[in-house]
């Protein structure tokens, strides 16, 4: 292995939480979550993280304020409890990327 790319919002940060607690429930964060991936699955070229996350939110008949909430929260957003670990371990062993789309 010559390389790990990780994704910033999935694998390093817990942006899942967030998106719960701003929906007010775990399954309700995950559909707009969903919803939210399937537009960025599909976009095909670039537009910006926050048009998505208020686009996904409307989508699903939730408020568009939901969106910008999260944004607003963005400072929030913490790794993963075993990120540190995971990234100390593979330091000088292998390069590291992350990609996002935000």
């Amino acid at each position: 292995m010559r390389a790990v790319v990780f994704d910033l919002l999935s694998a390093l940060v817990d942006s899942w939480t967030l998106w719960d607690h701003i929906a007010g429930s775990k399954e309700l964060g995950r559909k707009w979550r969903g919803s939210y991936l399937e537009l960025t699955y599909g976009v095909g070229r670039y537009r910006p993280y926050e048009d998505l996350v208020i686009e996904a939110a409307t989508r699903i008949n939730l408020p568009s304020q939901w969106g910008t909430g999260l944004i607003a929260r963005w400072g929030e957003l913490k790794a993963w409890p075993e990120v540190p670990t995971v990234l100390n371990q593979l330091q000088g062993r292998v390069k590291l990327g992350v990609v996002t789309n935000c």
